[in-house]
């Protein structure tokens, strides 16, 4: 399973569209309001080493405004 960057993961989706997201990783697992959240993801903080699980993606106007890994 692919690791990803925290850092890199906001840079790349930030702004674009939700239909790369949905592309890139299918249906989201779950719908909050206008976050998409993603489990079971293998995600690395590397300020921190910190390591996350899930990533949310806030959807707005069809764009993605903010990702956070928790």
């Amino acid at each position: 399973r692919k690791v990803w960057n925290a850092i890199q993961l906001s840079k790349i989706y930030t702004g674009k569209p939700s239909t790369t997201v949905q592309a890139t990783f299918g249906l989201p697992d779950t719908k909050r309001g206008d976050t998409w959240v993603y489990g079971n993801m293998n995600i690395i903080d590397p300020t921190t080493q910190r390591r996350f699980k899930t990533a949310n993606f806030l959807i707005q106007d069809g764009k993605v405004l903010l990702v956070e890994a928790n």
